[in-house]
């Protein structure tokens, strides 16, 4: 999957011709699910960047709701250079601090591997609001502090990013690397997360194969 110019994307305004183009733009090889809400939150991301001064290369390079294969983490909007990584989450309406304050820390989890330091953002498109994840709490920001970042950005990644993200990253064996196993730092299926909120208890879950 390549990255794509948002700004080109968020041209089409007819949801199925938008699936289409953004399966040429990326070359991903199936139909990105999406829902007309989500196509309106990424549109209206793309207007309150460019009403503050973005540039149109400022939306260019971006994955799209980019999913690790294996694993199923997806992250709406990745930016990746030589020296820093950009997260964006794109929400259609309120979301309680604490739900966007879980999801981007669990984002950290797998994005923190790449070894570049780190900027999350929610941006909230019912009221143009923007959060911040730092350390492990979420602030409010400005859109300005994002198009800063963007604009600061050079040799961004452009190419497949499925070769930054393996399955072996992520594993986590109690034989292997106890450490990481008791400090909860490991993935589990959505088969396994299912079970341990059911459970509602941790549980200590071997993951050796998929």
């Amino acid at each position: 999957m390549n990255s794509i110019n948002l700004f080109s994307l968020t041209r089409i305004v007819n949801n199925n011709l938008f699936v289409k183009y953004e399966k040429k733009l990326s070359g991903r090889k199936c139909d990105l699910a999406i829902r007309d809400w989500e196509r309106k939150s990424l549109v209206d991301f793309v207007e309150i960047m460019l009403n503050n001064g973005a540039q149109y290369r400022d939306l260019g390079k971006f994955y799209y709701s980019y999913e690790i294969p294996q694993i199923g983490k997806e992250f709406d909007l990745l930016r990746i250079d030589d020296n820093l990584v950009i997260n964006i989450e794109l929400k259609s309406q309120y979301v309680d601090e604490e739900k966007i304050k879980s999801q981007l820390i669990s984002n950290r989890y797998y994005l923190s591997h790449l070894g570049k330091p780190l900027f999350q953002f929610a941006y909230i498109s019912g009221d143009d609001k923007i959060y911040r994840l730092v350390d492990n709490s979420v602030t409010k920001d400005s859109i300005h502090s994002v198009i800063k970042l963007l604009g600061s950005m050079a040799n961004c990644y452009n190419t497949d990013i499925n070769s930054l993200f393996r399955v072996s990253d992520f594993l986590v064996s109690p034989l292997n690397t106890p450490t990481k196993f008791l400090s909860k730092e490991y993935f589990l299926t959505s088969q396994q997360q299912d079970f341990k909120k059911k459970s509602n208890r941790y549980l200590p879950i071997l993951i050796l194969t998929f």
